[in-house]
């Protein structure tokens, strides 16, 4: 009897097999979602990674590419912006559906409400829902929680 009885060395899925067991950090998730390409670049550009790599649950509203259209923002624009974008604790959408309101990690609180056309943080909707993270969850908005940010 082996003293590693009970313990698998190798915890990784088998992608043919475990497809939907294989998920990834936040980051690397980001990535594989073409429609976040330019939220992904300002993060990258600006050095932010580790914002969605952190340890602990957290709920992340990517802007979706049409959202950021003319924001080329310095690294303490985009970490403001990531900050308003990001939720502690990872939240489905089916738990927003039961919220009132979430309150970012900048503070700001935005109102959660269903309407004909989904479901709705801030006047921001949700296009993607519950893309599973290894440290949390990403719904891809169609915009800012905040309106359209310019860079200050």
């Amino acid at each position: 009897m082996s003293n590693q009885e009970g313990i698998s060395l190798d915890q990784t899925a088998n992608p043919g097999i475990d497809e939907k067991l294989a998920t990834t950090g936040m980051l690397e998730t980001l990535a594989e979602l073409g429609d976040c390409s330019a939220i992904l670049g300002l993060i990258n550009s600006a050095g932010l990674g580790w914002m969605l790599d952190r340890v602990g649950l957290q709920t992340f509203f990517a802007p979706a590419n049409d959202s950021l259209a003319g924001f080329d923002g310095d690294a303490q624009s985009v970490e403001r912006l990531l900050s308003r974008q990001m939720v502690d604790g990872a939240a489905k959408s089916e738990d927003l559906r039961h919220e009132r309101k979430v309150t970012a990690m900048s503070g700001d609180h935005f109102p959660v409400h269903s309407d004909e056309h989904g479901l709705r943080i801030g006047e921001a909707r949700i296009v993607r829902a519950d893309v599973a993270c290894t440290n949390g969850v990403i719904h891809v908005v169609d915009g800012l929680l905040i309106g359209r940010l310019s860079p200050k």
